[in-house]
This record gives C-alpha cells, structure tokens and sequence, in this order.
C-alpha cells in the first residue's frame, strides 16, 4: 500500500553558540492525522490478525497445557523427562529465535506453513511451556485428601484428575495465567519479523514508505495499550470470580 508524499516543514533557527550570522536548518514536528486515516484499513488488516492470533494463541497453548501437565509429573520417567527438556528449551530461549527457527526449520523437514501459522505455533509452544508448569503448581497444591476422597469414591485416576483435581487447578492457578496471556498479547508483535501482518508490520510498512514514525509508533502504541487493559479487565474479573488464593 502506497501514500502521498507528507511535505516537510523546515524552519530556521540561530545558533545559540555566541556565533553571529550562523544559522542551521531544523525539521519542525507536525502530527500528521491523515496518515493514519489513509492508513486506517491496512491497520484494520493488522489489528484483526493480531487479534486473531492472542486468542488462538491462549485458547490452544491452554489446551496443550491441561493435556500435557499429566504427562508432565508422570510416574514414567520417559514422558516426565521429555517435557521437562521441552520446558526447559522453551523457556530458557528468546522467543525470536524459536520464532526464526521454526519458520526456517520446518521446510527442510517437509513440512510447509505460512508465516502467520508458522508464528502462531512458536507461540503456543513458547507459552504452553509456561502454562504447562502453572497447572502442574495447581496441580501440586491440591490438597491430597481430595484425591483420597476421590479414591474412596471409586472415582479412576482420570476422573479424579477431571471431577477434582485439575478445575482446582485451574482455580489456582489463574493469576499466573493472567500474566501469561498478557505477555503473548504483546508477543504477537514479534511475528512481524518473519512477514506476517500484525499491528507492528503494518506500522513499519508504512514507516518504510512514508517515515512517518512518530503517527504510526503513537498509533499502534495506543491499540495495543487498549487491548492489553481490555484483556487485563476482562481476565481480572474472571480471576475476581474463580482464583483461590492458597
């Protein structure tokens, strides 16, 4: 997408160095409206796919998380050993070079994914290490008398694990997941790098085009500050509601 030329408005200042007769050339600030009312639409684009990719990214890396934590403190020291490597991997690497090997890595093995599936996943991978050892604390703090009771109800080990143990969980262990998904709300601006248009590649596109720096970094500076006090109210309400504080 292309914009008009945005003139320049010089003005000129003396020297405030004693020096008579020195003059320098400086640019005048001006906010330019119009910018980002041409530029209205390809945000449109941005902000939906930014939107789009925080709530497939919390939904599925929530998900992956209550499945795998079982797995993750399982008596078999296989599976406990392997997502406590995945863990450790994820956690303790930049989410950019998770981001840049995947999209780099999967193609040499076959497998072919845009860029905004490609980024989609990293996040769900980095942020279901997290959440993975958020339940698995949840899981840890449930008293275990309740799953003695469980047992004495004849309740399985999978039905003790749904009916009791992991809605305690995930009680528990809310405020730490409120935390989680606010980060990867801010995080979807790093897909940005591997071409997928968010808010921040929308604003740099521009930017490239135009240098109109200061109208388009204000305003995805104030989307992204609106829906991170949106996600944070509605979480916060629901946390209000259902967290137990041990």
């Amino acid at each position: 997408m292309r914009f008009e030329e945005r003139p320049r408005s010089l003005s000129l200042k003396r020297r405030e160095n004693g020096v008579s007769g020195c003059w320098v050339e400086r640019e005048s600030v001006n906010f330019d409206f119009q910018v980002i009312i041409k530029a209205l639409p390809y945000l449109q684009r941005g902000l939906s796919n930014t939107v789009l990719l925080t709530l497939l990214g919390i939904f599925l890396s929530s998900v992956l998380g209550i499945l795998c934590t079982p797995l993750r403190i399982s008596k078999n020291w296989l599976l406990r050993g392997f997502f406590s490597v995945y863990i450790d991997i994820f956690r303790n690497t930049p989410i950019v070079a998770q981001i840049f090997y995947l999209y780099f890595a999967l193609p040499l093995i076959g497998i072919k994914v845009s860029a905004f599936n490609c980024g989609l996943i990293a996040l769900v991978l980095h942020y279901n290490a997290y959440n993975i050892e958020v339940f698995r604390s949840g899981m840890e703090a449930v008293p275990g008398g309740l799953q003695e009771a469980g047992m004495a109800l004849g309740f399985t080990y999978l039905q003790r694990l749904r009916l009791i143990v992991m809605p305690l969980a995930l009680r528990i262990g809310l405020p730490a997941l409120v935390n989680n998904y606010v980060s990867l709300l801010k995080n979807t601006a790093l897909v940005s790098i591997i071409g997928v248009v968010e808010l921040t590649f929308v604003a740099q596109d521009v930017i490239a085009d135009k240098f109109t720096y200061l109208e388009m970094y204000t305003t995805i500076a104030g989307v992204y500050l609106t829906l991170i006090f949106g996600l944070t109210w509605f979480l916060r309400k629901i946390e209000k509601r259902y967290a137990i504080m041990m």
